[in-house]
């Protein structure tokens, strides 16, 4: 596996993947 995710939250900083996870929580509930 040489190719890199192409995921969006791989190229945010730390603090904006929290809140994408955080707001992807809570549209799952």
């Amino acid at each position: 596996m040489t190719q890199e995710p192409t995921h969006p939250l791989f190229s945010l900083p730390d603090d904006e993947i929290v809140e994408k996870i955080r707001e992807m929580s809570f549209e799952e509930m």
